[in-house]
């Protein structure tokens, strides 16, 4: 997907998850919906929000640490290069096992609750 595709399909998802919420607001403008409250289609709407939020996390931290493996190390006598370049692969690596487990978990959501068929 590209990048303007990609941005157009963020802003569609938001636009559908505020449409729900709207639906839910008091006079204050304060979500007052309990899950139990909402249709299932609502329910559908905010569980796909939800795994799209996680999933959009995970690419954000994976792009701040590509760039913090691009920028100098800090400068400190008490950190090393190398401690810091192995904590940064580290946390790339857990950043990469918690995309997968959300991507994962976001499939079996698909499989569970649509008719497409493709994805089992």
């Amino acid at each position: 997907m590209e990048n303007g595709s990609f941005a157009t399909f963020c802003t569609d998802v938001i636009e559908v998850y505020r449409a729900v919420l709207q639906r839910h607001l008091n006079a204050k403008g304060v979500p007052e919906a309990s899950r139990s409250s909402l249709s299932k289609e609502e329910i559908k709407t905010v569980d796909v929000f939800v795994h799209f939020s996680e999933i959009s996390n995970s690419l954000d931290r994976l792009r701040e640490i590509a760039l913090l493996l691009r920028s100098a190390p800090p400068k400190s006598s008490k950190i090393s290069k190398v401690s810091y370049l192995k904590f940064l692969v580290e946390s790339h690596l857990q950043e990469l096992y918690i995309l997968r487990e959300r991507l994962r978990k976001c499939v079996i959501w698909l499989n569970k609750n649509t008719e497409c068929t493709s994805l089992r």
